[in-house]
């Protein structure tokens, strides 16, 4: 008998030494990595460009760049795997491979000196499926920033202050602040916030009654999502409503409209919030890296991730002297919201205040030095059109308004009315909008 054979069962067979097993054939993994990144960069590349001719247009330069280069991408990788196919040892890999290498390298070191890139110091916040966002209620923490550190303390309502007695008590005139995070107070303490300060001087005054200032401020709010929670704080049965005009507010307040959920009479019901982008995490984490996305980004879309969360410099275009936009639209949007909250108020007997200030770049040259460079243009002059149109505005509804323009503009006392980066109020900006506040709710 053959010794490479043996009788099993009553059958010959040959049975092989293991080296002599057929071997089925593997396909190296390295092909199919490139295989699959292909079809990844390619997918990308075209839902990019549907995003952003069907769902989101125009396409701007940078999404016309990024679709070229995740399409380049796409192509050098099915390319490369075709290549790895047939020949697993092909020379093709060692420029890929010094590729990876040195992206890997200059990540690690970008993430690295992206420690000290300067980022946003504001209160711990939380997505709403209502009014976008809101402060975290129940905080009592201390907020770190490069030009100040103050405690922040909010209530069981995610208002900035101590808890609200509900029912209202009896004799009790409650003043509702609304307003963004200049109104909220960032970067003070809580004493020193104007709304604060209107409620010590309002007690002040002998035979005024005792008045309650609710400060319902939100970093980063417009008047589409004040009237969202003024409708949550009807219970809280304020008396008085001020409402607090930012020279952001025009603009913001299209981004958050972009957002809008509406009834069929297209009244908005809710601005939905969502979870920062991964380009946003890029640019605040980065530096080279956060540059280029900032790049490719398409600046001009008004969003949320434009012209709320990162410095845009036509935020505050409107503010400047020589803007010829046409902002009839914005404008009446704008003014929406805010006849909703004076609507509300007329119906049930409140009265409502609107409020409007400057920022440092309107009051004089020697405010805000360093931050307006990230808005502005250095040699940019401001107008008075903003406080022009919103009188005027004010004037043709019938309501009561609070302009401090001239009083910033008055100030000669020896602190500055604003942070050099940061563009909000210091304790004496907040002292000077305060006497203002005070004086026209005396009356």
């Amino acid at each position: 008998m053959d010794p490479g054979s043996s009788d099993q069962g009553g059958r010959g067979q040959v049975r092989r030494s293991p080296a002599e097993e057929p071997k089925v054939p593997r396909v190296p993994i390295l092909p199919r990595s490139f295989a699959a990144l292909g079809v990844v960069a390619l997918l990308g590349a075209a839902a990019w460009l549907v995003h952003r001719l069907w769902i989101a247009p125009p396409i701007g330069i940078g999404s016309i760049v990024a679709v070229l280069g995740l399409t380049m991408l796409g192509l050098a990788a099915s390319w490369t795997s075709r290549l790895l196919h047939r020949d697993p040892r092909h020379p093709v890999r060692k420029p890929w491979l010094a590729l990876a290498s040195m992206a890997i390298a200059c990540a690690a070191f970008d993430l690295f000196c992206g420690l000290w890139r300067p980022s946003a110091h504001g209160p711990a916040m939380a997505a709403d499926a209502r009014r976008h966002h809101r402060l975290l209620a129940d905080q009592d923490t201390v907020v770190h920033g490069a030009e100040f550190a103050y405690r922040l303390r909010t209530n069981s309502r995610g208002l900035r202050g101590g808890e609200l007695a509900v029912p209202k008590p009896a004799g009790v005139r409650r003043l509702l602040f609304l307003g963004d995070s200049f109104t909220m107070g960032k970067g003070v303490e809580e004493a020193d916030t104007f709304a604060a300060r209107v409620e010590a001087g309002l007690n002040a005054t002998a035979g005024a009654g005792r008045c309650e200032v609710v400060n319902a401020g939100v970093d980063s709010y417009a008047p589409v999502l004040s009237r969202l929670q003024f409708e949550e704080l009807l219970d809280i049965e304020p008396d008085h409503v001020v409402h607090c005009l930012d020279m952001s507010d025009l603009m913001q307040e299209q981004a958050y409209r972009r957002l809008a959920l509406r009834d069929a009479d297209g009244r908005i019901l809710a601005v939905q919030g969502r979870p920062r982008s991964l380009a946003e995490w890029v640019m605040q984490h980065t530096l080279v890296a956060g540059a280029i996305v900032a790049w490719l980004r398409d600046a001009s879309d008004v969003t949320v991730g434009n012209f709320v969360r990162q410095p845009h410099r036509e935020l505050l275009r409107h503010t400047l002297a020589g803007d010829e936009v046409d902002r009839t639209h914005q404008w009446r949007e704008l003014f929406d919201s805010i006849d909703a909250i004076a609507g509300i108020c007329r119906r049930l007997g409140v009265r409502y205040t609107l409020v409007v200030y400057p920022w440092g770049h309107q009051v004089d040259g020697d405010h805000w030095r360093t931050g307006r460079s990230y808005f502005v243009e250095v040699d940019a002059a401001a107008s008075d059109m903003v406080r022009e149109v919103v009188a005027e505005h004010a004037r043709q509804i019938g309501v009561d308004l609070v302009d401090a323009f001239d009083a910033f503009r008055a100030y000669r006392g020896p602190e500055p009315l604003y942070y050099d980066a940061d563009m909000h109020f210091t304790p004496a900006g907040h002292a000077v909008l305060a006497q203002v506040l005070v004086d026209a709710l005396r009356r």
